[in-house]
């Protein structure tokens, strides 16, 4: 028997070992711009016209990354408010589900905040032909010769949500034993690599192994995106955190934005990565 849950929780029988790797929020909001939006529409706008050249595209059919970032955090103020849409309809798909009523139970008993899943609550369907999300609404009609009607729709449409961990890690955290849960940062596997993997290692209860060999030959689908398969030299891999065309007004709007949610996911994992911005 199993029981699917909100944010990709699944409720087995016997509890699995989760590892979770939290990624800068707003390195992963960048990333998952470019990987699930930006290059793959870039790609298929070329193929449809070749002559074209990609700034032409960039300008006219692509939204960048500030306007839909912009137009996500709009909705997701809203949504996720105090006992709006996103607490209400959470409760409302999952509160009388047998394993999820005791978890909306003892957040109201501790005094802890709503349970929010996201992709249910906050997003909604497609509003018309032409619009499909309602977070678009004004970019799409403002500028109809563009498009955002892509595959992944729903990653796109999260660029911002899927960077607050602590939505499916409270569901997590309620439904497993928390020896069953490990978090890691991202970049401890990048400047603390050997150490990193040694304790995964650990909590999966494999024999002891030295990672040192292995992670200091070079990493794994970096951004150069060399191939999953293949090893890139870390003083070949592309690394810009800071490189992201985003305003500073935009920058503070978001991080003032995951930052309180970034406090409730340390507190809930017991553990503080280091991107943490104050």
């Amino acid at each position: 028997m199993r029981s699917h849950a909100g944010n990709g929780v699944d409720q087995p029988s016997v509890s699995p070992k989760i590892i979770t790797i939290m990624r800068n929020p707003l390195e992963r909001s960048w990333s998952s711009y470019k990987y699930n939006y930006h290059d793959p529409l870039l790609n298929n706008l070329r193929k449809k016209d070749s002559r074209l050249s990609d700034e032409w595209y960039k300008k006219n059919k692509i939204f960048s990354f500030e306007e839909l970032v912009t137009a996500e955090l709009k909705l997701l103020k809203e949504c996720l408010a105090p006992g709006a849409v996103g607490e209400r309809v959470t409760r409302m798909v999952y509160g009388t589900k047998d394993w999820a009523a005791p978890v909306f139970e003892d957040r109201e008993a501790k005094g802890l905040p709503g349970i929010v899943a996201l992709d249910e609550s906050c997003y909604g369907k497609r509003v018309s032909a032409i619009v499909p999300r309602r977070q678009w609404q004004d970019l799409v009609e403002d500028q109809p010769d563009k498009e955002i009607d892509v595959k992944n729709l729903h990653l796109v449409q999260s660029l911002v949500g899927r960077s607050i961990y602590v939505f499916p890690l409270d569901w997590w955290y309620a439904l497993y034993p928390r020896k069953d849960l490990h978090v890691v940062c991202s970049e401890d596997l990048r400047y603390r690599a050997s150490e990193t993997m040694a304790n995964v290692s650990d909590f999966l209860g494999l024999p002891f192994f030295d990672f040192t060999n292995i992670t200091s030959a070079g990493v794994y689908n970096s951004g150069t995106h060399t191939g999953y398969d293949k090893v890139t030299e870390w003083d070949k891999t592309l690394y810009v955190p800071d490189d992201i065309p985003i305003s500073d007004e935009l920058r503070k709007e978001y991080m003032d934005l995951v930052n309180p949610y970034n406090e409730r996911l340390f507190q809930l994992t017991g553990q503080r990565c280091d991107w943490y911005e104050e």
